[in-house]
This record gives structure tokens, sequence and C-alpha cells, in this order.
């Protein structure tokens, strides 16, 4: 995936087919662009959850240019946290650029399973996870 779900075009789609999930008490979380009206739209259409995709953030991270695109993260998830949504993200994170991500503590939870499996072919898988999870740590301490 090179970004998320469009929850503004799919917007009646997604409302009636969530409601459906979630009569069966099942949780919804949507992946969506760290984008306020996309945050918006998916606590409209009744998501439990997001996840905000940090692809574009790791492509910047790597020449140098992402300051906007992580203050675009971070008021999303600002939003997620002010309006009751839980608030995750992923794509693309690595050693190298998770520890600005990290630092935002409204951030329940990365998903860097490609990355962490990927890695580990090269130092093993517990040390792999070990190595992701210090800088994790490091980071939200500062």
């Amino acid at each position: 995936t090179e970004g998320g779900l469009d929850v503004i075009k799919k917007f009646n789609y997604l409302k009636e087919f969530i409601k459906k999930i979630k009569d069966r008490n099942i949780k919804v979380s949507l992946f969506i662009d760290p984008n306020i009206e996309q945050v918006q739209s998916a606590y409209e259409v009744g998501a439990d959850a997001v996840e905000l995709h940090t692809g574009k953030y790791a492509i910047l991270f790597d020449n140098g240019n992402y300051s906007d695109e992580l203050e675009k993260i971070k008021h999303a998830a600002e939003l997620c946290s002010k309006i009751g949504l839980v608030c995750n993200a992923g794509h693309g994170l690595n050693f190298k650029n998770v520890s600005n991500i990290s630092k935002i503590l409204i951030i329940n939870e990365l998903n860097v399973g490609h990355f962490i499996i990927s890695q580990s072919i090269f130092e093993g898988l517990e040390k792999t996870i070990q190595k992701f999870r210090d800088i994790i740590d490091s980071s939200r301490l500062k």
C-alpha cells in the first residue's frame, strides 16, 4: 500500500459497511493518510481506530525533508486523541526513522512487522525486536 484508504471518497459505503461489522461487536480500524479530514471522516463512519500511513514520512526521511509530514502525523494523532479514536501508525518504519514517530506519545501501536521480519534475516528475530524496542523506548523517554 502506498497510501491510506480514502474515507472521504468512500464515506457512504464505509459508513453502511462498518455499521454491519460493528453490529456484530467487531472493532474497526482504518488505514488512512495522516490528514485531518480523513481522521474526522474515519470517526464519522464509525471506526474505533486508525492506522496512520507513515510511508510518505519514511520516504521523505531518507531525503532529509520530512518535517512537514511529521507535523501532519502529529496533528492527525492529536485529533484522534481529541475525538476518541485509537491511533496507530505504520508503513516504511525502520531503525533509522522510527524515533521521531515514537516520540508521538498519542500513538498507541506501531505496525512494523515487515521490517522486523526482513531485518531478522540478517540479525535474527530476537535481536531485531530488542533493537527496535530499545530505539522506541529511548525515544519515548526524551
